[in-house]
C-alpha cells in the first residue's frame, strides 16, 4: 500500500478509535481485517466501509450485515462495503449472503414485535426463529 493511504489509514484509525479496530491485513486479500466495538462483528473490508459501519452506530440506524458465500469460515462484510453508483445506494455485493440486521436501540420492540420508531398505533408481527 501506498505511504499516503497508511497515513490515512492510521488517521482514520485514531479518529474512530472508540468504533472499530484494525485487527490483521489478510494475505493475497486486498481488504484488511477490523473489530467493531459496538456489535462485536470482524469484518472483511475497506476502512471507508468501516468508517460507513461505523456512522450508522452513532445515527442509530438499521445496520445489515452479510457473511461472504465463497469460503468455508464465516467472513462478514458490512453493507458499506460496495455503493452501487447506479441505484445510488449501499448494497450487498453477488459474493456475499445476508446474515444479520442490527436493530437500532431506538426501535421500540419487545418478543416477536417491532415498532416503528415515531409510531404508536402500528406493529409488525415476525415470527420467533
Amino acid at each position: 500500500m501506498s505511504e499516503i493511504y497508511e497515513t490515512e489509514h492510521s488517521k482514520l484509525l485514531q479518529d474512530y478509535v472508540e468504533d472499530f479496530a484494525w485487527i490483521e491485513n489478510v494475505p493475497r486479500c486486498k481488504f484488511r481485517k477490523y473489530v467493531c466495538k459496538k456489535c462485536g462483528y470482524q469484518f472483511l473490508t475497506s476502512i471507508a466501509a468501516m468508517v460507513g459501519h461505523a456512522e450508522s452506530h452513532h445515527t442509530d440506524d438499521y445496520i445489515k450485515v452479510a457473511v461472504l458465500k465463497t469460503t468455508d469460515t464465516l467472513k462478514f462484510r458490512p453493507e458499506h462495503h460496495y455503493y452501487n453508483k447506479t441505484v445510488d445506494l449501499f448494497q450487498l455485493q453477488s459474493d456475499s449472503l445476508p446474515y444479520n440486521i442490527i436493530v437500532p436501540k431506538s426501535v421500540n420492540k419487545r418478543e416477536g414485535v417491532l415498532r416503528r420508531r415515531k409510531c404508536k398505533i402500528f406493529t409488525v408481527d415476525y415470527p420467533k426463529s
